[in-house]
């Protein structure tokens, strides 16, 4: 991906639709029409290459929902679309026929870039996390591309949890509420976070979130899989609602772990871990 002067906004967009299609696919490990295995497939679907269901979601960079060709944004036919019900995401209909309704170019204004602004509209951009594990928030796969990996069959582990299930939220992509999609230790004032990644990959920075409650992380470090050297940080914000980043040369690793080596309160932890 890659903007030129010679172009203008129109093919700035259509590459950025581009980006977004092929870092989703990645997330969800493929992509087809005529096929609704994930809700990648559902979103990106067009009717005219899907004739197992001949109705459409909300297409992609070259094929609107009426499109008959590529590039065909100005076709006037009328089809079926369930596009709209993405507005609900993560909650879609079992069905997607049964939200279906019918759909011109009118609604894109029936030109290139009307359309790019219809179907970044309807893109997911909620906090957390769906049920199929990936964020609710797909804008942050293609703008900020390392969080990709935060969804990948990567792990969480933690020294100890306040509550089951908790140590997970430090990759939920939720801060900023205490108590809510955050980790805490179990009543102890130091612990850890490691995170697996599925492959080596190259890491230079890690921004973390404080819990959003009274408890604060006050110092700690960063241990890397590579054995290279420790990166010692400061006190955290202590809200939980800005993140601390804490930058470095760049080493490729296959895990990290944040180390809390000191803090205030009875439960400290982290809301939210970044890694860049």
């Amino acid at each position: 991906m890659g903007f030129n002067y010679e172009r203008d906004l129109h093919e700035m967009v259509h590459d950025t639709m581009h980006r977004s299609e092929s870092m989703m696919a990645r997330v969800y490990g493929s992509f087809s029409q005529d096929r609704m295995a994930h809700n990648w497939d559902k979103f990106a679907l067009d009717a005219y290459q899907s004739p197992s269901y001949g109705f459409s979601g909300c297409g992609n960079g070259h094929w609107t929902p009426t499109s008959t060709s590529e590039y065909d944004y100005a076709n006037t036919r009328t089809v079926d679309s369930y596009c709209d019900d993405f507005y609900n995401y993560p909650n879609l209909a079992a069905n997607p026929a049964s939200v279906k309704k019918p759909i011109t170019c009118t609604a894109w204004g029936c030109e290139s870039l009307g359309f790019y602004r219809w179907w970044y509209q309807r893109f997911p951009k909620a906090s957390g996390t769906a049920p199929d594990g990936k964020f609710l928030d797909w804008w942050r796969y293609f703008v900020n591309a390392g969080d990709v990996r935060l969804t990948d069959p990567a792990a969480a582990t933690c020294s100890s949890e306040y509550e089951a299930g908790w140590c997970q939220s430090t990759v939920d992509g939720v801060y900023g509420t205490c108590n809510a999609n955050e980790w805490a230790t179990a009543n102890v004032p130091t612990g850890w976070v490691k995170l697996t990644f599925p492959a080596s990959r190259s890491v230079s920075s890690v921004t973390r979130y404080d819990r959003a409650c009274d408890e604060q992380v006050t110092s700690g470090h960063i241990e890397f899989s590579n054995g290279s050297a420790n990166v010692s940080f400061g006190a955290l914000q202590n809200a939980g609602t800005t993140g601390t980043t804490v930058s470095f040369t760049s080493r490729n690793v296959t895990w990290i772990k944040v180390v809390i080596d000191s803090s205030t309160g009875t439960n400290p932890g982290i809301g939210e871990i970044v890694v860049n």
